[in-house]
């Protein structure tokens, strides 16, 4: 399509891409049947000194009561008058106030047009869970007879209207195109028949649906769904109490996106035939049992989408590529999506990344062009997905009341956040793991120029700034978005803002999170538990009667188990305790695995037993597996791994980055064959150590010239030729040709040539030197921080980065001596830091 064209969005690829072809205080309500958590009075103080908020709601959990009620509210006063006019729809007024300290019981009341109808009110107490529908039924038979409302069946339509079950076989294919295709065919029906119990479960269905289909990462929010999903089941419950197949499965997806995974799979498991399609795709995504599918290329869109996020959470990314090898699926950036909110390989990420944001693009124009009948241009491209948030009740395309169940502003949110979620991992992958700045600079110069003034582009902007300046910026705008509008903002993007990132700037005018999230977690439910968790830092002295029924509940997702097993058995659990908390998990679970492993490390035997299960899942544990080995000793059984790493292991950087010990290793024993063999394959993947295990071995065979060459490919690629002078200068003396290439490489670096220094050469403050200026544990336990300038090392004076770099590589495992200005006096520091290297960054100092 023309977009493709006209939104050159990823064209910063063109050299590289086809290569490698892709988380203190509470107190606990016992009778509810998962504990409530209160916050302290302490978190419930004004959002911080000095910071001003205009929240139209006290807190998350009144949002989120207000939006059902709000919905069912505006459905019914549509209803009681379908031809009324704007004006007296916005006459209705619905007030949510929190009855109890803990917020589990809300006052609601609503009256519109005074004139005509009386105000209603009802207190509603939330059981079971927040999201749970029946919490809301009495406030829809409250309004309903409060305001006189008749009760309604579907009108005949022409064609007739699709039954539940068949909404349900279409959405087995959720792509834009048919997700939005239903919304306008389910939203003429319902305003048709707004009080329709049929449709309104239908309705529930649709949402969950989308919803199902959101994996953006830190953005991921199934909240305004999750209501939204409530609101229709809550009406359908009170116009038509008797259940439906379509019903049971609406809220089997809402459990499942409310993360109750116990009640969603009991319901699942009474699916009707017809739904066995879903009966699997739900299974998939509450166990993450990838095994429920053997073939991925022979089921639903759904299914494979389910199994994909599975593989992501089970496995790695390299489990989901090779079904795409075996069985490439649709052109749709759900499977980038997915991949990317867990850990990658470079290798993957030239997979993912490769032209995600166009697919994004792609998929927005899809949804744009069913819901408007129009293309999508790039001129209006912001202001189309800076659509406010809608709820059921909005305005059609000609300006007039009308119910829709997927509204522009719903859609365009989601849109929105995976856009950004695009951008986010997409610089990681670039900045970070490829390590291409240019290209980095780049992309955030393309987002920039198409994305300017996107509602929450500040939070990706934060995450992927290559300037000071630009994160300043993005850092504030944030904040100002949570102090107006905090329900667009996810807990993980709030919590990042009070993070330092790449640059030291934080927020100076942020809310407290915890001022918001009165709530950890949503009433009942592990929604959200990993970011909550860590991130709101609030759950960690809850009773262990919250975290038994918290586990009860969600017994398959891994964060929870992980935390109640140390909560519940304290920070040395047995191997027994480790299998019965994880039950559910072990047979399947690659990190649940991995955590066991680490309680057998003692037991080399036990350790190499139980990893022969993990590298069968996951051929890059060789790779851990042979470090083990080495460390213990068992140098044969180490090269057996690392030889079995070479031949499977699927991210390959990594294997070459780990090399070294094998080449090593047969060279040692006459096997200069397999050493050579081994070495060329890590140079050809051209990661920095690949090429230097060449390098060394080439060195160590005397074949200098093969070895200058891999030295000088380092400092090529990586713009680092410490390693080629270092190598210059060991082996001067062997080679004439070499010592002459020494001179020249080192004189553009020490113009004056290598000068000594003691501790006793300097006096007054530094004019040049080596600054810290980031700062690391390895730096810290060395007694140094972010600052501190280092003026010489092992001897000699230092006055650039590149002159540091130069003399670090010249010795290999030795301590480094540091002579260091403290910024009051200079000191000697002796420092053993694995490598000779801090971990942090450092840049030339110019006074």
């Amino acid at each position: 399509m023309s977009m493709g064209r006209n939104l050159v969005i990823l064209g910063i690829w063109a050299t590289g891409m086809g290569a490698w072809a892709w988380w203190k205080y509470v107190r606990i309500d016992d009778n509810l049947s998962l504990p409530g958590v209160e916050t302290h009075a302490a978190n419930r103080k004004p959002p911080a000194p000095g910071v001003d908020v205009t929240w139209k709601w006290t807190s998350e959990s009144t949002w989120l009561v207000d939006q059902v009620a709000r919905d069912i509210a505006e459905i019914s006063l549509f209803a009681s008058n379908p031809k009324a006019s704007a004006e007296d729809l916005a006459s209705l007024e619905v007030k949510v106030e929190s009855v109890s300290n803990s917020d589990t019981s809300y006052l609601v009341s609503a009256s519109a047009n005074r004139a005509k109808k009386d105000k209603c009110s009802t207190t509603l107490p939330l059981g079971h869970h927040l999201w749970a529908p029946e919490n809301f039924v009495p406030w829809a038979q409250a309004v309903q007879k409060g305001w006189k409302i008749t009760h309604q069946k579907g009108k005949p339509s022409n064609p007739p209207a699709a039954s539940g079950l068949e909404l349900a076989k279409k959405l087995l294919e959720p792509t834009s195109t048919v997700l939005m295709g239903e919304s306008n065919r389910l939203s003429k029906e319902l305003n048709q028949a707004p009080l329709d119990a049929g449709l309104h479960d239908q309705s529930a269905l649709l949402a969950g649906a989308l919803a199902l289909r959101e994996a953006a990462g830190a953005f991921s929010d199934a909240r305004p769904a999750l209501c939204r999903m409530t609101a229709h089941l809550a009406l359908a419950k009170c116009l038509a109490p008797q259940s439906t197949p379509e019903r049971e499965l609406a809220e089997a997806i809402l459990l499942t996106l409310a993360c109750r995974q116990v009640d969603a799979l009991e319901r699942i498991e009474k699916f009707p035939p017809e739904l066995a399609a879903w009966q699997t795709a739900l299974k998939l995504r509450n166990t993450s049992d990838w095994r429920l599918v053997e073939k991925p290329g022979q089921v639903t869109l759904l299914e494979r989408r389910e199994h994909a996020r599975a593989l992501i959470t089970c496995r790695d990314a390299s489990a989901l590529i090779k079904t795409f090898e075996e069985t490439p699926p649709a052109d749709l950036p759900d499977w980038s999506r997915i991949a990317t909110e867990q850990n990658f390989s470079v290798g993957e990420g030239h997979v993912l990344a490769n032209g995600w944001l166009e697919r994004e693009i792609a998929d927005l124009a899809e949804s744009w062009k069913a819901w408007s009948g129009k293309d999508l241009k790039t001129d209006n491209l912001v202001v189309i997905l800076n659509d406010p948030p809608t709820r059921c009740l909005g305005r059609n395309q000609n300006g007039k009341p009308a119910l829709e169940v997927l509204g522009w502003g719903l859609v365009a949110a989601g849109h929105q956040r995976h856009l950004c979620h695009a951008m986010d991992r997409t610089q990681a992958f670039l900045r970070d793991m490829w390590g291409v700045p240019d290209a980095a600079a780049g992309f955030e110069k393309q987002v920039l120029q198409h994305f300017a003034g996107m509602r929450l582009l500040p939070f990706a902007l934060k995450r992927i700034a290559t300037s000071e300046k630009l994160y300043r910026t993005a850092v504030e705008d944030a904040s100002a978005l949570c102090r107006k509008q905090p329900d667009l903002v996810t807990c993980c993007n709030w919590a990042t803002l009070r993070q330092k990132g790449r640059f030291s700037a934080q927020a100076t005018s942020l809310p407290r999170a915890q001022a918001w999230f009165t709530r950890e977690l949503a009433l009942g439910t592990a929604y959200d538990f990993r970011s909550r968790y860590i991130d709101l830092g609030t759950l960690y002295n809850a009773s262990i009667g919250f975290w038994d029924k918290l586990a009860a509940i969600a017994p398959y997702h891994y964060d929870v188990t992980r935390s109640y097993l140390y909560k519940k058995h304290g920070n040395s659990p047995t191997l027994e305790q480790f299998h019965q908390v994880y039950a559910k998990l072990e047979e399947y679970h690659l990190p649940v695995m991995e955590h066991i492993s680490t309680n057998l490390k003692g037991d080399p035997k036990a350790y190499m037993a139980y990893m022969t299960r993990i590298c069968q899942l996951n051929p890059d544990e060789f790779i851990d597996l042979g470090q083990y080995l080495v460390e213990k000793g068992f140098k044969e059984d180490a090269a057996f791994a690392y030889q079995a790493a070479f031949e499977t292991a699927t991210d390959r950087v990594a294997w070459a980055n780990h090399a070294d010990w094998l080449v090593n290793y047969y060279f040692d024993n006459g096997r200069t064959d397999d050493a050579v063999k081994i070495a060329t394959a890590a140079a050809e993947v051209y990661s920095y150590r690949g090429l230097e295990t060449m390098a060394r071995l080439m060195e160590r065979m005397e074949k200098w010239e093969d070895a200058a060459k891999h030295f000088a490919a380092i400092g090529e690629r990586y713009n680092d030729n410490a390693p080629l002078i270092a190598f210059l200068e060991r082996n001067q003396e062997r080679d004439p040709k070499l010592a002459e290439a020494y001179k020249q490489a080192l004189a553009p670096i020490f113009p004056d040539g290598i000068k000594d220094a003691t501790l006793a050469d300097f006096k007054d403050a530094p004019v040049d030197g080596v600054e810290f200026t980031s700062t690391s544990q390895l730096l810290v336990r060395s007694g140094l921080k972010l600052g501190h300038i280092v003026v010489a090392l092992d001897g000699h004076r230092v006055q650039t980065l590149e002159q540091y770099l130069v003399l670090r590589n010249m010795k290999s495992e030795a301590p480094l001596d540091l002579i260091v200005w403290d910024g009051s006096a200079y000191r000697q520091v002796i420092a053993q830091v694995p490598k000779r290297k801090f971990g942090c960054d450092m840049e030339s100092y110019i006074k």
